[in-house]
């Protein structure tokens, strides 16, 4: 996947050609910050599909783009889904900066971005978001996400979208909540036009699209991007009947890298996204693939249950448990996190990724997939008393929130890391209120 590089210089906007008739219906975007560069994205629609688009973009100090530090070009075409990259480099380290794109006659709102700081730092803002299903409920998580303050940047550690179509998980409730699958786009995922579509409708979501132009995003994919219950050559929502699990995985990846603001991968179809980003001297985040680069299939109960007895094989269970030659990040990834780790001299570390590090098997808070509520069928002060009672029945979890969908916001100082879980009141209806807040602060 190409990136276009501006390193300065550039002519101002107007004189750089004639632009493309074009509209922007996605917003836009930034991720991968660096300490003196930027990584922005759009996706521009053609008035017809085999148009390629020549756009204009423009970064500067300030909102009202008075002082605009880099102005280029950049050209969208169909072999990327007319989605555009462009990193901005020699940029100051710790530094606001704001961005746009442009079309012969329309332009796309304006988008905040961050460098990450160098030297001395005091605070690092970042608020973390997962599992956001379209047709279970509106996104007003990331809208609440977006009006942070002093955000430094946003982390999604995954199904940023869900594969299945309409009928499927969690969408039983859209057509009431005016949030249904598209009609060409209803059907589950295989293919790569499948994908590039659902996310094409999840981008018109004005709560993403503003949480995407607040701050900078740091991303990895779960298993939804592709499948549920991905591992390394399979997942649980995929059958020899429905093709090449290879091929599937391939077309979702490909997809996931042109909708996201993140670096292109090293080379076609490869599948390492696993990288860090050092915070100065503070905090240095390690942002893991726990899913398919290395991860062998997950257990499963009813693989040791007998069928006829319906005894289960608790030797075999515990002995497979227990197995070290198991793997869920893959040598290659373990050796290059020891690596980090031994090279970073920040006073925190902090891992970023999508699985659970705690005995115990549930879900963690979500911007709008169910919760446990829905499994166990319980709401209100019975909702409140369950979740009282895990924490007492699971050693390590501490607080647990079974009936509403949030974010956390992590705010890292020298003295301490605070873990903010913010609610919201519904997601069922367009009007919301803020739910409630916990805090859980941890003494460096």
């Amino acid at each position: 996947m190409a990136v276009s590089t501006a390193l300065g210089g550039c002519q101002p906007l107007q004189s750089r050609g004639v632009l493309s008739a074009a509209r922007f219906e996605h917003g836009v975007a930034s991720g991968d910050p660096g300490m003196d560069s930027v990584l922005l994205w759009t996706r521009a629609t053609p008035p017809a599909r085999e148009f390629a688009l020549d756009l204009a973009w423009e970064l500067a100090e300030d909102d009202a783009f008075d002082r605009v530090i880099r102005r280029g070009e950049v050209r969208a075409d169909a072999g990327r889904d007319y989605t555009v990259k462009v990193e901005v480099r020699d940029l100051n380290p710790g530094t606001e900066y704001f961005y746009r794109f442009a079309a012969r006659d329309s332009m796309t709102a304006v988008g905040r971005s961050k460098t990450l700081p160098a030297g001395g730092v005091q605070q690092v803002r970042l608020a973390v978001f997962s599992c956001s299903n379209y047709p279970a409920g509106y996104f007003h998580v990331y809208r609440e996400g977006s009006r942070l303050a002093n955000l430094d940047a946003f982390l999604h550690l995954g199904d940023y979208l869900y594969e299945y179509g309409t009928g499927g998980y969690a969408t039983e409730n859209a057509e009431q909540l005016g949030r249904s699958l598209s009609a060409d786009n209803a059907e589950e995922l295989y293919s790569l036009a499948d994908y590039r579509k659902r996310y094409a409708l999840y981008r018109t979501d004005p709560d993403l699209q503003a949480m995407h132009a607040a701050a900078p995003c740091i991303a990895v994919w779960d298993d939804h991007e592709i499948a549920n219950d991905t591992w390394l050559d399979g997942a649980e929502n995929h059958s020899a009947e429905e093709g090449d699990f290879g091929e599937r995985k391939l077309a979702a990846l490909r997809a996931w890298y042109e909708w996201l603001p993140v670096r292109p991968p090293i080379a076609e179809g490869n599948e390492q996204i696993y990288r860090s980003f050092d915070f100065a001297d503070l905090l240095s985040l390690h942002m893991l693939d726990t899913r398919i680069i290395g991860r062998d299939r997950q257990l499963e109960y009813r693989d040791y249950v007998d069928s006829a007895t319906g005894d289960m094989d608790q030797d075999r269970f515990r002995h497979d448990l227990g197995n070290p030659e198991r793997s869920l990040l893959g040598a290659s990834q373990l050796a290059w996190l020891g690596e980090r780790f031994a090279a970073s001299n920040a006073r925190w570390q902090l891992l970023g990724q999508q699985v659970l590090m705690a005995k115990m098997h549930l879900a963690t808070a979500s911007v709008s997939s169910p919760g446990m509520e829905k499994y166990l069928s319980v709401a209100g002060e019975e909702a409140l008393q369950l979740a009282e009672a895990m924490t007492l029945l699971v050693e390590e979890l501490q607080y647990c929130n079974l009936h509403q969908r949030g974010f956390m916001l992590l705010t890292v100082t020298p003295g301490a890391l605070e873990a903010d879980w913010l609610f919201v009141d519904t997601i069922s209806e367009r009007d919301y209120q803020p739910g409630g807040s916990h805090r859980v602060v941890i003494a460096a």
